[in-house]
């Protein structure tokens, strides 16, 4: 099995190589080794610190009792993706088929490779590999071979709120030789090792051939379940693209960021007095709130600049005076009367994702 993809940094193949010798009347299954690895010393990212990790081992064979005792003959690790093999002293456990072996990755290490080997009585083996099977205490690395490369890309950057599915379109150019690439991207929040937040690509991109080596391509990434990011997974989000083609293949852990926000909101502006003498002045009041990722409701939004708009009929609006919010949000802006009948706006345009524009209060002037 095979798994190539930005969402999918561990186990990204696994390989079973058996040798048998098989019932010729076929009257029983086939007599196959099924080995099971776990590791404990791992954090909830499937990381090791500096500290040594437990490998255990469980081996069966599907012919059961049948095939006589089953033997982990090897445990062997690799820093290289399977390049070069090291192998671990082995320690037999309780039970027939269980052993045990321990492991002390060094610092330069950014990821596992395990591979095991095991027997029967009866002379079958298998040797399972796992290529990346936990990354150890080095980051990841980005990887660049061939010809093949990812070029002008663009994310839009938007408001998030807190409830519901959304969706964030990227859109890059693939150039290779052959044609034919193919790449997948997750946007993260925090390291790509040990990310805080994700939106992954739910579907394969869309793309369109600009020449016979180059396509451009829209990938959609949902924002799934938002209301698990939390208030600290607001800021900064990074896009990483994995990418293959038949003559290369590019993983680059940031290629693009894009600014998550949680999205404000403005209540109705409220303009007194009415009516107003001219020349007198006005107030005009209102709250701004963002969205809470961490609760239910929206929370004040402190120390943003607000503006206060003006528009007389159907000309453009204009911004008359600013404002800070209080800690709770709350904006008391004052402004000369205007000279006419009008109508008066509030709009924050401090976020990424446009601009955050109230409800209007109209005035009459006398």
């Amino acid at each position: 099995m095979v798994a190539t993809s930005a969402s999918y940094r561990l186990s990204t193949r696994t390989q079973d190589v058996w040798r048998f010798r098989a019932d010729p009347s076929g009257s029983s299954a086939a007599p196959l080794i099924d080995p099971v690895l776990a590791a404990s010393g791992l954090d909830a990212f499937g990381h090791v610190g500096t500290g040594p990790v437990t490998l255990s081992v469980s081996a069966t064979s599907r012919l059961g009792s049948t095939a006589g005792a089953v033997t982990v003959t090897g445990i062997a690790w690799s820093a290289d993706d399977g390049a070069h093999w090291t192998d671990l002293p082995v320690t037999a456990g309780p039970r027939t088929g269980t052993a045990t072996a321990r492991l002390t990755a060094p610092a330069t290490t950014p990821w596992v490779s395990l591979r095991v080997t095991a027997t029967d009585a009866l002379g079958n083996t298998v040797t399972r590999t796992l290529t990346r099977a936990f990354g150890g205490p080095a980051a990841a690395p980005e990887g660049h071979t061939g010809a093949l490369a990812i070029s002008n890309v663009n994310i839009e950057n938007v408001a998030l709120v807190a409830t519901g599915n959304q969706e964030l379109t990227a859109d890059y150019t693939l150039t290779d030789p052959s044609g034919t690439a193919a790449a997948d991207l997750v946007l993260y929040h925090g390291s790509y090792d040990r990310p805080t937040g994700m939106l992954i690509e739910p579907s394969r991109p869309v793309c369109t051939p600009l020449s016979a080596k180059a396509q451009r391509c829209t990938a959609t990434l949902s924002t799934q379940d938002l209301l698990r990011l939390g208030a600290a997974n607001a800021g900064t989000w990074h896009l990483a693209v994995v990418a293959d083609s038949a003559t290369g293949h590019v993983e680059d852990h940031d290629v693009a960021t894009v600014t998550l926000v949680r999205k404000a909101h403005l209540s109705t502006v409220d303009v007194t007095p009415e009516p107003v003498t001219k020349g007198g002045r006005i107030t005009a009041t209102g709250t701004l709130t963002r969205d809470d990722w961490d609760g239910t409701t929206p929370s004040g939004y402190a120390g943003r600049t607000v503006k206060l708009q003006f528009c007389k009929g159907t000309s453009p609006w204009t911004t008359v005076a600013t404002g800070t919010t209080d800690a709770g949000g709350r904006v008391r802006i004052g402004a000369p009367a205007p000279s006419g009948n009008g109508r008066y706006r509030l709009a924050y345009t401090g976020d990424p994702g446009g601009p955050t524009l109230s409800g209007t209060d109209g005035v009459t002037v006398r």
